[in-house]
């Protein structure tokens, strides 16, 4: 959501409805501006590269120190793709929609989770670190499994059909045109 970018560019989705930053810069300062929002969005990707995927970190590093560089950018290249996936692969969504995802689903599901977590953090105490983790993992996949189960019952049906399909009606200046039936 940092970056700005499809689907969690909200905040700029009406003014890009006229073409936003489109509008006031043409040419280089376009390119430059574009330029811009790309090298952030790598930017991002290599401080997550950093942060969660080890950075430079990896096999021989120690032996051969400029694979850390190496190991960096290949981590920080998979998190850029990512990235561009997510933006390029969802639609834009609309406030009302990510707020009502959020609030309704979200939200209750962070608080049953924590719930669950604060239940067995007390039930499992002076049990084994490996019993402890599979516990955890249990619980979280029967949440899951129980969430799909819920939104596959609330889910949205096709609407049923009340009447069969009609052709559109056509004026009789364009039959005589010969406009109908033509491909």
């Amino acid at each position: 959501a940092e970056l700005g970018r499809t689907p969690f560019d909200i905040s700029e989705a009406e003014s890009e409805i006229v073409a936003g930053f489109h509008i006031e810069y043409t040419g280089m300062k376009f390119g430059l501006f574009y330029a811009g929002e790309l090298l952030h969005a790598l930017t991002v990707s290599a401080l997550i590269a950093t942060l969660f995927l080890g950075g430079w970190r990896g096999p021989f590093v120690d032996q051969v120190p400029i694979l850390g560089a190496f190991y960096l950018f290949i981590k920080a290249f998979l998190v850029y793709y990512l990235i561009m996936w997510v933006r390029y692969s969802f639609p834009r969504l609309r406030i009302d929609q990510m707020l009502g995802f959020n609030w309704k689903f979200l939200t209750p599901l962070a608080l049953l989770l924590l719930i669950v977590v604060a239940i067995l953090d007390k039930l499992l105490v002076g049990v084994s670190q490996p019993i402890y983790v599979l516990v955890l993992l249990g619980s979280n996949l029967l949440i899951a499994w129980a969430v799909v189960m819920i939104l596959r019952v609330y889910a949205r049906v096709e609407r049923k059909r009340i009447g069969e399909e009609r052709p559109v009606a056509v004026s009789p200046e364009a039959e005589l045109d010969g406009l109908v039936g033509q491909e």
